[in-house]
């Protein structure tokens, strides 16, 4: 049994190493992926927001902090659990209230008789086309406003977060001079740098994935990144620039199996998101002794500086200098997925960290 057999011979083993290492974080992402877990119930929302969309509501949060004693929050409740979070998270001493689409006949009584009673502000979010229930709570809130405050008071204390094609709320803050925080509806982030088709082989080949997964997080968290192309130029030297070559890993095709089907294995766990019908082909170069592996390319960069994996033309760059260096191919189907949650940021951080401790 060679080295790579005696430390990886089977992923029951492998799992019961990482839970033995991370017990708490572990215990942690079950807690989250709980459907019980009343502590978690922010985690949904968050995975299926909009980036741009999430950033922005951060910054209106933190910049009305100091402006009044309560904070009324225009919304659907698709997405309170999500503002409730980042109260939280941010120990704020502000009470918060909700008005608008989807909310109970009580958080309504409770937000009136805090507007009735209380100097407040007003957080009025929108994804386009506004219902005629967050337009009518809308309105209701100003209207009280203005009650307590004359009309250049007022228009300090109203925030408008909506998209360029808003219907109603962009409207009346323009009109109003109200602060506006627009976002994009479609804001496309590099995904594919943090699937384990990507993570796993970097962590074999050196990468720092600690690194790498912190710049990404930095990237796709942040309205205004990237804005002179400095991320995008760190995220290109790590994805071409490998640590201490004793750090390789030296598999052969045969080797490498185990780890192929570990990864395939891990595309069925509960803590990956998968599309259904929707399969990627990952091209992986198995090195053959005494050759460098050659590190797939990650070519591409939109005009607006969001970093762009763009698969086809990579697989082919990448099979053409396999073929060239006459590297073996190993062909690694597996299922397409997102990761846009804290919890699964942390999995593959401690999974890459477990492979580079324990397989290099």
């Amino acid at each position: 049994m060679n080295n790579f057999e005696l430390k990886f011979r089977n992923i029951e083993k492998f799992e019961d190493a990482i839970k033995l290492k991370h017990p708490e974080t572990e215990k942690a992402l079950d807690e989250m992926f709980s459907k019980d877990s009343k502590e978690a119930s922010w985690i949904q929302p968050t995975m299926s927001s909009n980036r741009d969309l999430v950033e922005a509501i951060k910054l209106a949060l933190e910049d009305i902090e100091n402006k009044g004693e309560v904070t009324i929050v225009i919304v659907d409740g698709a997405i309170k659990k999500l503002l409730e979070f980042f109260y939280v998270a941010s120990d704020s001493d502000k009470e918060i209230y909700f008005l608008g689409d989807n909310l109970s006949t009580l958080e309504y009584k409770n937000a009136i008789k805090a507007m009735e009673s209380k100097d407040f502000s007003i957080v009025a979010i929108s994804s386009g086309n506004e219902s005629t229930e967050l337009i009518c709570a809308f309105t209701l809130a100003r209207k009280e406003l203005l009650n307590k405050h004359d009309l250049e008071k007022a228009q300090e204390n109203v925030y408008v977060i909506a998209p360029n094609g808003s219907s109603y709320f962009m409207k009346e803050a323009s009109e109003n001079k109200y602060v506006r925080l627009h976002y994009q509806e479609e804001i496309k982030s590099p995904e594919w740098l943090i699937t384990p088709a990507v993570l796993f082989p970097l962590s074999i080949m050196g990468y720092d994935i600690k690194e790498l997964v912190e710049a990404y997080e930095d990237m796709v968290t942040n309205v205004l990144w990237d804005t002179d192309g400095s991320k995008l130029a760190r995220l290109s030297k790590l994805l071409k620039t490998s640590g201490n070559g004793e750090r390789f890993a030296h598999f052969s095709e045969t080797e490498f199996a185990p780890l192929i089907e570990y990864i395939k294995y891990r595309t069925n766990d509960r803590y990956l998101t998968k599309p259904e019908d929707k399969t990627m082909i990952i091209d992986f170069s198995v090195e053959e002794p005494n050759r460098d592996i050659m590190t797939p390319p990650f070519p591409g960069c939109h005009p607006e500086g969001l970093l762009k994996f763009m698969a086809e033309d990579a697989r082919q760059e990448y099979l053409e200098k396999c073929t060239e260096n006459d590297l073996p191919v190993v062909e690694i189907r597996i299922k397409d997925f997102k990761a846009k949650s804290l919890g699964q940021l942390i999995y593959f951080l401690e999974m890459s960290l477990a492979l580079e401790n324990r397989l290099i």
